[in-house]
């Protein structure tokens, strides 16, 4: 309990301390925000559900996250499931994701402008299900990262926002070939698609490293002033970055890149500035990484996992000012499980840097909600421990 306490009133400090990004930024200000995994599990597809109608509506789980996500020039999310439509008639979950369409939608409505498809569960429905995916998602006029439908597309996009080229493009890990064909969670791609998605093996890291590179010298060619990375990697569930993780990074920090938001681990991990210098000690590339923004949305939940942070989140934000400076701040997050109201669970994502300040406002009306969300918090808090260098809260 001293514990928590402890952290409680770093996190009350520093929000006094702290003005907003929205009362400091200036109009030459570029905002970058990212976000984690977005998944959806059986009880997410009941809660979601309207007899009535017979249709899915997720609009409300982003309810209390929204002003953040749509106040910024970029916004970025991690889809990890598809847009295959229904399996035999249903939507499908864990271990192969098909969700409806209309979490399309939402992810739209809640202001994000880019989603990164490339993840373990991209090949969950196949070749089809791929590009259908990609379908959906740029029938609400989301921007895609990571994959693409002809191999003549570059496998990355260049924003001109406020005089500046900000390059985009998002990578995951592949797991062992089969047969000599990639694979995605053990499921072997299909030709047709391998091409398509980017991703890197970590049996032949340093070769596809350097393919990598090539990207980002293409990037540089178009003249790029800000490349960000949106990288599927680690273990899950572990709380701390591990030595491919950081060897990654490095190696994207000496390639050029300004920013790494990671996913995959499917809780908060730290968030470290990586530097590299020339021949003569000069600094050379400074470069954010967040390894690991856990979940934004998902049934990732104690009850089931036994397991406390996959609960959690992280809004990540970062502003880019006219000389490229970089400052980052956070939210931390919490997927809210109300009980049930009407009969039905509700799903919310809460900003704890506001839910805890207004119970009421934010629905936490119970006291092991409010008991689970200032855990929430402290966990972020604790993991934010190893960060080697120090964040601002969002207010």
């Amino acid at each position: 309990m001293k514990k928590f306490f402890s952290f409680l009133i770093v996190f009350t400090l520093l929000q006094l301390n702290t003005l907003s990004f929205a009362q400091t930024q200036t109009n030459k200000d570029i905002s970058i925000l990212g976000v984690g995994d977005t998944m959806v599990h059986s009880p997410q597809l009941k809660a979601q559900y309207n007899k009535a109608t017979d249709t899915y509506d997720f609009n409300n789980n982003y309810d209390f996250i929204r002003d953040y996500v749509k106040s910024n020039d970029i916004s970025i999310c991690n889809l990890e499931t598809t847009f295959a439509g229904k399996d035999k008639g249903r939507y499908t979950t864990y271990p192969r994701f098909t969700s409806p369409d209309s979490l399309a939608t939402a992810i739209k409505n809640a202001g994000f402008t880019h989603v990164s498809i490339i993840n373990n569960h991209t090949n969950d429905k196949g070749y089809e299900g791929y590009k259908r995916t990609i379908q959906i998602l740029k029938n609400n006029n989301l921007k895609i990262l990571g994959g693409r439908l002809k191999e003549d597309e570059k496998n990355y996009i260049i924003e001109d926002i406020k005089d500046k080229k900000i390059a985009l493009t998002a990578y995951s890990y592949e797991t062992k070939e089969n047969k000599g064909r990639k694979t995605l969670n053990g499921i072997p791609v299909d030709p047709k698609m391998a091409n398509l998605i980017n991703t890197f093996n970590y049996d032949t890291l340093d070769k596809d490293l350097l393919k990598i590179k090539e990207d980002i010298e293409n990037m540089k060619k178009e003249n790029a002033d800000i490349i960000v990375f949106y990288m599927h990697w680690g273990y899950e569930y572990h709380l701390k970055e591990d030595k491919k993780q950081e060897y990654i990074a490095s190696k994207l920090n000496e390639y050029g890149v300004d920013l790494i938001l990671g996913s995959h681990p499917h809780v908060v991990q730290p968030v470290k500035t990586i530097k590299s210098y020339d021949a003569n000690n000069q600094l050379k590339k400074e470069t954010l990484v967040a390894y690991s923004l856990g979940n934004i949305l998902s049934n990732q939940c104690y009850e089931i996992l036994k397991k406390r942070h996959p609960e959690d989140g992280l809004i990540f934000k970062v502003v880019f000012d006219d000389k490229l400076n970089k400052k980052a701040s956070f939210i931390p997050t919490w997927v809210h499980r109300l009980n049930y109201k009407e009969g039905k669970r509700v799903y919310e994502i809460l900003p704890l840097n506001k839910a805890l300040k207004d119970y009421k406002e934010y629905n936490l009306i119970k006291d092991s909600s409010i008991t689970r969300a200032k855990n929430a918090l402290n966990n972020t808090l604790e993991i934010f421990k190893n960060n080697n260098i120090i964040l601002e809260y969002i207010n």
